[in-house]
């Protein structure tokens, strides 16, 4: 009998552009763009669904 590793998941997420005059600071109608990175270092991952829910500052 084989038993399975488990899967070991990480996200992460970056910032990796933006449209605004100041860096690092979010300015009204200005366009963000992140890179969401889903990383596996461990066992076969059946399935996995990923949502960024954005709140209201």
């Amino acid at each position: 009998m084989v038993t399975p590793t488990p899967a070991n998941v990480t996200v992460a997420k970056a910032l990796t552009s933006e449209s605004g005059s100041q860096a690092g600071i979010a300015e009204g109608g200005e366009t963000l763009v992140y890179t969401i990175t889903l990383t596996n270092s461990g066992g076969t991952a059946a399935s996995y669904d990923l949502t960024d829910t954005l709140g209201r500052a």
